[in-house]
C-alpha cells in the first residue's frame, strides 16, 4: 500500500516501516495501473505558538462585538467585553481566576478552546 506525502512522493508501507518512492517510480506506476489508489497525504497542521494573554486581550478588544451565537446575548463595545461577561456569568470561581490571571494562552488549553469556539458564528443551515 502507498501513501502520498506532502513533499510530492509516495510512501510504500513495508513490515511496519516504509520506503519512499517518487511518483514516477516503476513499481508505484504499476501498482496504480492495477487500479489501486494511494492514501492521501496527512494534512499540514500549522503550529500555533502560545500567545501572551495581554496580546490576545488587546486583539479581542479591537474586534467589534459578536452579533450571532452565544456571545451576542452579552452587551459590550467589543468581543473582549462580551467574553469577560460570558466568563463572569458561566465559569466557576476557580476558572474565572485562572482566566483573569493567566499570562499565556495555549491553543491546547480547554478553556481557550471553549472561549475560542464562541468566536465562530454558527453555520447557516441550508
Amino acid at each position: 500500500m502507498y501513501k502520498l506525502t506532502q513533499g510530492g512522493q509516495a510512501r510504500k508501507e513495508i513490515d511496519g516501516g516504509y520506503v519512499i518512492a517518487t511518483l514516477d517510480d516503476r513499481d508505484y506506476l504499476a501498482w496504480l495501473s492495477d487500479g489501486n489508489t494511494p492514501e492521501p497525504a496527512d494534512p499540514i497542521v500549522p503550529s500555533i505558538a502560545p500567545v501572551d494573554a495581554w496580546q490576545g486581550r488587546y486583539v479581542l478588544a479591537s474586534m467589534p462585538p459578536i452579533t450571532e451565537g452565544p456571545l451576542a446575548s452579552y452587551d459590550g463595545s467589543n468581543v473582549l467585553a462580551q467574553i469577560d461577561q460570558f466568563v463572569a456569568a458561566n465559569l466557576p470561581a476557580p476558572e474565572r481566576e485562572r482566566y483573569h490571571g493567566t499570562k499565556t494562552w495555549l491553543r491546547t488549553d480547554p478553556m481557550v478552546s471553549t472561549l475560542g469556539a464562541l468566536l465562530v458564528p454558527p453555520r447557516s443551515r441550508g
